[in-house]
């Protein structure tokens, strides 16, 4: 992909953070928080991980993200970074910021931490006095190591399972992996979303998600097939994803680490991911239709699928 579309992406991050929801600081939940640290929220109060629910959770997450930009600038889409790739290019001051200590340029001067600010958001998230989406977290760090990531599988090995819950355990574990490699903010599960890189990386979960879909198409692109039986999980499909079921959007603030969905429509989102990273494929399993992707790290192509 060209500088001028990499331009536009950050663009479109930062001014995410320009755009408030109604209300104020003092509000329950709190109101006045930016489009880009409602991610944040979001992510810290019901994100899923460990479990059946990690991988459509996330995709929709991205999907809403994706939305989000495209209220920016439409003709943008999602970015992945491809994590079989040494992602040093991609730090740069006009870009993704520094690897090393505090990222700097280009989230700095746009807010995306506030060094001394008071009040502000805590390192620890459920530290009470110092919770609140609306106020800006003091430090945004990275500590990159450097190389190619040494992961727990390989694409091939994820793309070729032979059913969701092995593929979903291989691919949360290459997905762990990948956090603790960038480590700083992304690498702790409750500050990760402060980040803007961490939709990279979770761009290119989706992705890969959405690779495993298209090797069976007729089985993992039906919502009603594609997920099996979890043999731990019996239950599973029975639970919905909050919050995107709209029932506990008054609790965004509260300690929960693990929620569910309906097994409804669950499809490959929206329509265009693209590769600051590189595109994506599509897949079915959520509630939007298919998109692509783009990829961040080698800057170059990939074929966008169908719209569905």
């Amino acid at each position: 992909m060209d500088d001028d579309e990499v331009e536009a992406l950050i663009k479109a991050i930062k001014d995410l953070n320009t755009r408030p929801y109604p209300g104020s600081r003092g509000d329950y939940p709190a109101g006045g928080v930016t489009l880009w640290f409602k991610q944040d929220e979001i992510h810290q109060a019901t994100h899923v991980h460990g479990g059946p629910e990690f991988l459509p959770w996330h995709r929709e997450l991205c999907n809403r993200f994706e939305q989000l930009l495209r209220s920016v600038d439409p003709r943008l889409s999602l970015h992945y970074w491809d994590w079989r790739t040494d992602p040093a290019p991609l730090f740069t001051p006009l870009t993704w910021g520094s690897a090393k200590g505090d990222v700097g340029e280009p989230w700095l001067s746009a807010r995306f931490y506030v060094p001394g600010a008071d009040p502000f958001r805590g390192e620890d998230a459920f530290e009470v006095e110092h919770a609140n989406p609306f106020d800006p977290p003091r430090s945004l760090t990275r500590e990159v190591t450097g190389g190619v990531p040494q992961l727990a599988f390989t694409d091939e090995e994820i793309i070729g399972s032979p059913d969701y819950h092995s593929m979903m355990i291989k691919l949360e574990g290459s997905h762990n992996d990948a956090h603790g490699y960038i480590g700083g903010s992304i690498g702790d599960g409750h500050t990760s979303f402060r980040d803007p890189f961490v939709f990279l990386l979770h761009s290119n979960v989706d992705r890969l998600f959405a690779m495993w879909q298209f090797a069976d198409p007729v089985k993992r692109l039906d919502p009603m097939t594609v997920y099996g039986a979890d043999p731990n999980e019996p239950l599973w499909y029975g639970r919905t994803l909050s919050p995107w079921d709209a029932t506990d959007a008054h609790v965004l603030g509260s300690r929960r680490s693990s929620r569910a969905w309906r097994r409804t429509t669950w499809t490959r989102a929206s329509s265009h991911r693209r590769a600051t990273t590189r595109s994506r494929p599509q897949a079915t399993a959520m509630r939007s239709p298919p998109r692509n992707w783009t990829n961040c790290g080698s800057c170059s192509k990939t074929p966008r699928s169908p719209r569905r």
